[in-house]
């Protein structure tokens, strides 16, 4: 049984199978005889077992995940669009929790990063009509429209 040669595809869930992938250099993979793929060879000793395994490389595939990642970015940049928006109409008690609601969209954002936040301050009346004299005003403060996302691919 130890002659026993077997192929199988090495799931990406191994943390072996992420690390080779990872530290792969360009100049290892080979043209294949199929057009448009290509082919490294690397051997590994996973779980005590030596194993020869074999990296292929698909352009078309690449285009595809390429094309689909590209897709992800403009829909999330969208939505994005649509909460900054929704942020800068909000109005807030003091500058702290304005920084503190924009603080805590940049930190559920996976592709994107808040650059040039700026904070508009402004005081308001409680009440609608004239102020009376001796009334306190309040400091509200709004988000600029001039908070923009960049991209950042991780």
């Amino acid at each position: 049984m130890s002659d026993l040669k077997w192929l199988t595809r090495v799931p990406l869930t191994l943390a072996e199978a992420k690390r080779v992938l990872s530290e792969i250099e360009e100049e290892a993979f080979e043209e294949s005889a199929l057009s448009g793929y290509r082919i490294a060879e690397v051997d590994s000793n996973y779980a005590g077992i030596p194993q020869r395994w074999l990296i292929v490389q698909s352009e078309p595939r690449r285009e595809a995940a390429s094309e689909q990642l590209d897709r992800r970015l403009d829909k999330t940049e969208k939505q994005l669009k649509k909460r900054l928006n929704k942020l800068e109409k909000e109005e807030f008690e003091c500058e702290a929790d304005a920084l503190r609601a924009a603080e805590s969209l940049a930190g559920e954002l996976r592709y994107h990063d808040l650059r040039e936040l700026r904070l508009a301050s402004e005081l308001r009346h409680d009440k609608p009509g004239r102020d009376q004299p001796g009334t306190p005003r309040r400091a509200r403060c709004t988000g600029s429209r001039a908070a923009s996302c960049g991209m950042s691919r991780q």
